[in-house]
This record gives C-alpha cells, sequence and structure tokens, in this order.
C-alpha cells in the first residue's frame, strides 16, 4: 500500500505539471471525444451508434474504456475528471505491480529506485497516461500487471481475468493473451516439469477463448462485423506498405528516445543467450534464466506489435508510451542472470548516474525543454475548437444540415445534427470502401465515391471572424485537401459545392455547401457570402 501511494503522488504531481506546461487546456483530445460520444449514446439509451437512431458501428478501439466511458456519463454530467482519475489509478496500480516485482522484496531496493528514476523520465510516458483521456493508461495498466502476474511465483490465478481484459481492451490483447499465456507455460513448465502445466493454464486458455469467442460473435450480430470499425478504416490490405511505416516508427522512436537502447541491448542478449542454451541442450533452466527471457519476449512483442500495424500518426508515440515502463526490465533479467559483483558503495553511485542519464539523455521532448506541450498540445485544442464549432453549428441553424468532417470527435460530442466521418472510423460505407489505405497514417479511408454517395450538407466547418476566415481560407483548406485526396480542387466537387460564409447577428461558418442546400438557406434568409476558390 506505501508504494501504491507513493506512485499516485508522484504520478499526479507528473500530470500536474504537465497540465501547467499545457496552458491548463481543456482535458481529452479530439479522438477522446469519440469514446465520449459513443459513451454519451450509450448511457442515454441509444445504443452503440455515433449517431443517435444511426447505424450500428464500432468506432472506437477500447471496448472497454467505452463503457468505462458510459459509467462516465452516467454518473456525472461532465466525466472528464472521472476519467483522469480512473486513468491515474490504473497506471499507479500497474507501477506498483512492477515497482514490487523489480523489487523482489516488502524491502525497497536500488533497482525499484532505479525503475521509477525510469519511468518518471519520461513526460511523453506521463502525459499519453492522463490528460488525453484516451485508453492508454487503462492498457498499459494491464501489460504491466499482466508482465508482474505471470512471472510471480507460483503463476497467479488472477491472469485469467487479466486476459480477458487484455482482449476486451484493445485489438492487440487478441495477441497479449496467447503471449502470457506461453509464458505461462514456460515458467510452469521450468518449476514443476511439463505435466503440471495443462491444470495449471487450462482456465488461462478458457478466458481466452469465451473472452475472444464471445466478443466476435456480439460484433457480428451486433455489428455485422468481426473486427472494430477503426480496423477497416485504417489499417492499410498491403502488408508491406505497413511494415515499411511500422519499421519508420519504431526506428524514430529509438532515435528520439536513445535510453532505451539500454533495454533493448539487454532484451536481444535475453534472446540470445535463451537461443544459445536450447542449441546446447539444456532444456530446463534456472529461475531467473526464464524470467529474462520473458522479459526480452515482452519487450520485444511490445516494440513489434506497432511495426505490424504501421505505427500511429499522434506525436510522442502513443503506442510505445503504454510499454514504457516494460523497456528497462530486461537490464534487471539480465544482471540476476550474471550476478556482477559490484561494492556495496558503488552500487549508490551506479544507480544515482543511471537515473541521472534517464533524465539528462538528450531526446525529443523532455521535462526541461517542454515540447511536450507543443507536440500534443495541437491535439487538445483541435478538440476544443470542434466543440466550439459544434455549439455554434446548433445555434445558427434550426433545420440542422449534415456536416462531414475529418476530426469528428469535438464536433460530434456537441452538434445535435448528424456528423459524416469522412475518415471512414464512424462510417461504415467510407470504412469499407475499396482502397490501398495509402497516405497520411490512419487518414487515408478517403473514398470520394462514397463522399458523393452521402453528399453532406456542409463540408469542413469553420468558425471565427468573417475577415479571418476568408483572408486565411487557403492555408486552412490546405492539410484537409491533401487528406481528401485533392477533392477540393476536384471538377465534380467544384460543380457540387460552393464555399460560403454563411451568418446570422451573431454567429459566422464557412464551409463546402452544397449547392441545393446552399439555395434553400439563401431562400430562408441566411446572410451567404461567396467565396472565390
Amino acid at each position: 500500500m506505501k508504494r501504491l501511494l507513493v506512485i499516485i503522488g508522484l504520478m499526479s504531481l507528473a500530470v500536474w505539471v504537465v497540465y501547467l506546461y499545457l496552458g491548463r487546456l481543456p482535458l481529452g483530445i479530439d479522438d477522446a471525444y469519440i469514446f465520449f460520444v459513443y459513451g454519451k449514446n450509450v448511457s442515454a439509451g441509444y445504443g452503440i451508434v455515433y449517431t443517435p437512431g444511426g447505424e450500428r458501428i464500432e468506432g472506437y478501439t477500447s471496448p472497454l474504456w467505452m463503457l468505462i466511458t458510459a459509467i462516465g456519463f452516467t454518473l456525472f454530467h461532465s466525466p472528464e475528471f472521472f476519467l483522469l482519475v480512473i486513468s491515474v489509478l490504473s497506471i499507479s496500480v500497474g507501477l506498483t505491480a512492477i515497482w514490487y516485482f523489480v523489487d523482489g522484496t516488502d524491502r525497497i531496493t536500488l533497482r525499484g529506485l532505479l525503475f521509477l528514476a525510469w519511468v518518471f523520465s519520461s513526460p511523453s510516458f506521463v502525459l499519453w497516461v492522463s490528460l488525453p483521456l484516451m485508453d492508454t493508461a487503462l492498457w498499459s495498466a494491464l501489460l504491466m500487471l499482466s508482465t508482474a502476474t505471470v512471472l510471480s511465483a507460483p503463476v497467479s490465478n488472477s491472469l485469467t481475468v487479466l486476459i480477458a481484459l487484455l482482449i476486451l481492451t484493445r485489438p492487440e490483447g487478441m495477441l497479449w493473451g496467447l503471449v502470457f499465456i506461453a509464458i505461462a507455460w514456460l515458467m510452469i513448465s521450468s518449476r514443476q516439469g511439463t505435466s503440471a502445466v495443462w491444470p495449471k493454464i487450462r482456465s488461462h486458455l478458457a478466458a481466452y477463448g469465451f473472452t475472444l469467442g464471445g466478443l466476435v460473435i456480439f460484433r457480428m450480430i451486433y455489428f455485422g462485423y468481426p473486427l472494430p470499425n477503426t480496423y477497416y478504416a485504417k489499417i492499410s490490405p498491403d502488408i508491406l506498405y505497413n511494415l515499411w511505416l511500422g519499421m519508420s516508427y519504431l526506428i524514430l522512436f529509438i532515435y528520439t528516445h536513445m535510453q532505451v537502447l539500454v533495454g533493448l541491448v539487454s532484451m536481444l542478449g535475453g534472446i540470445f543467450l535463451s537461443l544459445m542454451w536450447w542449441a546446447k541442450g539444456h532444456h530446463i533452466f534456472d529461475e531467473w534464466s526464464i524470467r529474462y527471457l520473458a522479459l526480452s519476449l515482452i519487450m520485444a512483442i511490445s516494440l513489434l506489435i506497432p511495426v505490424w500495424t504501421g505505427g500511429d500518426h499522434f506525436r510522442l508515440f502513443r503506442f510505445y508510451q503504454s510499454s514504457w515502463p516494460l523497456f528497462i526490465l530486461p537490464i534487471f533479467g539480465l544482471l540476476e542472470v550474471i550476478r556482477p559483483r559490484i561494492p556495496h558503495f558503488a552500487r549508490y553511485g551506479l544507480a544515482t548516474g543511471m537515473g541521472l542519464i534517464f533524465f539528462a539523455i538528450p531526446q525529443e521532448v523532455n521535462w526541461y525543454n517542454h515540447l511536450y506541450s507543443k507536440a500534443l498540445g495541437v491535439e487538445f485544442r483541435i478538440a476544443q475548437n470542434g466543440r466550439e464549432t459544434g455549439t455554434t453549428l446548433n445555434a445558427l441553424f434550426k433545420d440542422l444540415p449534415t456536416v462531414g468532417v475529418i476530426v469528428a470527435g469535438g464536433i460530434a460530442f456537441e452538434y445535435k445534427g448528424r456528423v459524416i466521418d469522412m475518415m471512414g472510423l464512424n462510417n461504415l460505407m467510407m470504412a469499407h470502401a475499396p482502397g490501398h489505405r495509402y497516405g497520411y497514417k490512419d487518414h487515408a479511408a478517403f473514398n470520394a465515391n462514397v463522399f458523393f454517395i452521402q453528399r453532406p450538407d456542409l463540408v469542413l466547418p469553420l468558425i471565427g471572424s468573417p475577415e479571418t476566415l476568408v483572408n486565411n481560407y487557403q492555408a486552412r483548406y490546405e492539410w484537409p485537401n491533401q487528406i481528401l485526396k485533392g477533392l477540393l480542387q476536384d471538377s465534380h466537387f467544384k460543380a457540387t459545392y460552393q464555399l460560403a460564409l454563411i451568418s446570422d447577428t451573431q454567429h459566422t461558418v464557412m464551409a463546402y455547401v452544397e449547392r441545393n442546400y446552399l439555395n434553400r438557406l439563401m431562400k430562408r434568409g441566411f446572410d451567404v457570402k461567396l467565396v472565390d476558390n
């Protein structure tokens, strides 16, 4: 309990510092607001839908986090602080479990303190598991708890529950469940022999099979597809293309986080030594040899899964931050295996030096350059702008138009009309349209044929003063045009849509307006100014 209280205190302090340097922006990035949209609709009784009365769709990556979000909306009108508390508590529990595992005793050791230095040397980790209000904290906590549990002696039965939770938290849980079952097999067989394995792991296998089978059956019945809609919208069918993006993601992560080489070298050593021992016929290793191999495999899989899926578009390496606390663990396995004879006084100097190196080594984002506020601060402002745009549209229109957008979280949370997600995450027809998914990562599913079938009334609405909107519209629409594969300059689009300012006495919106809808607005007396685009 003392360890948990210490971690909660350290994490809370670190989150507060990050919050201050972000300029105290409202909690939650735009993708978190996609969870909010679904959670609010579930809480209100509309079902798992992006738009009340609309199609059933799984436009989020974590069923469990969506359900937690729905609980938050059931308990609170604004659940942001509730979700932040859940994030901080869950990550603190996971860190405490690993801390205790590293110490290996009730006594706090230098190894445990070195682990804490590693964890809190990364503001990117602190940021991603807290203020964005995504599923990252829950996922990271489950990975840590599963690691500590599977390596405990004996393997705890709580691994059964953790395997089920992993599958329910993220799609990667399907692989991780098998990984932890395999590690449990290694640990049990090395301690008690292969004959003792089946009685020990059959509950884990049952939990894996029933949870995964039940989830797939539910998806097929409720949504009509076996995987989340985000998979179809984000992942390219070109495996080599995904691997190319993923390798670039991994290399850039290592280049900007050079301290991870400490764990990487130890990881490679663990795998290499295990293969050598196995080749020489040493089929039964001692306890720490198996643990060293397991920790090395866990780190390797943590690094390789994003390579297979093609990485991520968010800054600060979201997918690797969830595994950040695990990247230091292979070195502890190596030390236990080789057991170097280091004088007692030298251990303190060595541990202190390594801890300082973790904080001082050059990296893209650290505590003293505060670049994390610039790298991810824009994501919070996108969500805030989306909410303001949705609120403005509600006030401007009585007969709410359909709105086509690229960033689909904040605006859908506030807007009472129908939002069409042109990136496909919350749009079945767009997500399942044919295409290679080449282009900007996670934003490459746009299909012009689907767009003209769905034909939203407004496309890419912007808010602001009329002068600012007109003067800056070319810059504001440059990136969306790339994401939409040149749609805004397409002749068919120009014949169908007109860029215009729509105003009343208090509000102004700039958007590409479908021409028939534009004529209706003019007949209703709206102040409409056409913009030459």
